[in-house]
């Protein structure tokens, strides 16, 4: 019951336009891990989301095989989680 009125209080604050911040503090609650295995799809089982610090997101991939078959989706990959999150994604580093 606390847990569904305090959402609601979340999502009612981070939704007013006269929150000065309501821009700032929305994107750090972006949901990346949710985010990244809905738009890697099969990859998400080899591969996680680390961090994302000024425009650059950090995957930990589990193999070298799926780093490869990432780097050659990087680009679809910046737009679609671009068009998911709102968040403007420069670069993706993939690392092991």
């Amino acid at each position: 019951m606390i847990e569904k009125d305090f959402s609601q209080l979340v999502a009612k604050v981070m939704n007013d336009p006269s929150c000065v911040c309501s821009n700032q503090r929305r994107q750090y609650i972006v949901d990346w891990d949710k985010i990244w295995a809905e738009v890697s799809k099969d990859a998400s089982k080899y591969s996680y989301f680390l961090k994302f610090k000024d425009g650059k997101l950090w995957i930990a991939v589990k193999n070298s095989a799926w780093m490869l078959e990432l780097n050659k989706r990087r680009l679809d990959l910046i737009k679609s989680l671009q068009k998911k999150t709102g968040e403007k994604i420069s670069e993706i580093k993939f690392v092991r």
